[in-house]
């Protein structure tokens, strides 16, 4: 049961680690990409903020109707699957690959902000204090690691942008198979661990307008 509880604890670290460094990954590569790519200024500023819109766009995807036939875990994992395919296809050529395997990422990461918050409050409701902080800390270092090592990994590798990014590819390989257990541990449970939100309650709540 402790070694469960141990894989299941880095397996939510893994997911933490893969969702800043693909992206943070991307604007150092600046000159390189607008080498190697030849893309404008507003190109490489549409690039870095179709993550953003991603974030906006597909937060409530862990909530329709589609996700909602599957449980939290298997989507994590469904997301992670798709995060590291989007890197590699990120990575593999012309500038819409780019821009495809960019916005599939933005994507996957949108599902993993939302439902790996809701995972941690559910298995660890009497540690969430404790767990919560760890993996916003693994946020901030993981963002800061994909920044700066993005330019080191290019110059050992490839010498130009793919180098840089696609090594992150990896890490989300790694968490998707250290979460597999995850899914089977779960997979007998609620198929849903989120009610569908009220929009129009939502709508009329200051707090959430002050947020």
């Amino acid at each position: 049961m402790r070694l469960r509880r141990l894989g299941e604890a880095l397996a939510v670290l893994a997911v933490a680690a893969t969702v800043r460094a693909p992206i943070t990954s991307i604007p150092p590569q600046v000159r390189s990409l607008e080498h190697t790519l030849h893309l404008s200024s507003g190109a490489f500023g549409l690039l870095t903020t179709i993550p953003l819109l991603c974030f906006a766009v597909a937060a409530p995807l862990p909530v329709s109707r589609l996700a909602r036939r599957l449980t939290p875990d298997l989507t994590v994992l469904i997301a992670l699957v798709t995060l590291t395919v989007a890197i590699v296809v990120r990575g593999l050529g012309g500038t819409g690959l780019l821009f495809l395997g960019t916005t599939l990422l933005g994507i996957a990461i949108a599902v993993l902000n939302v439902t790996t918050p809701a995972i941690i409050r559910r298995d660890y409701r009497d540690r969430i204090t404790f767990v919560m902080p760890i993996y916003t800390a693994m946020l901030a270092i993981m963002a800061s690691a994909g920044a700066g090592l993005s330019v080191p990994f290019a110059e050992l590798t490839t010498h130009d942008w793919r180098g840089g990014t696609l090594p992150w590819a990896l890490l989300a390989l790694i968490a998707a198979l250290l979460w597999i257990p995850a899914v089977r541990a779960h997979a007998a449970g609620t198929t849903t661990a989120y009610a569908a939100p009220d929009l129009r309650a939502l709508l009329r709540d200051r707090g959430a307008w002050a947020m």
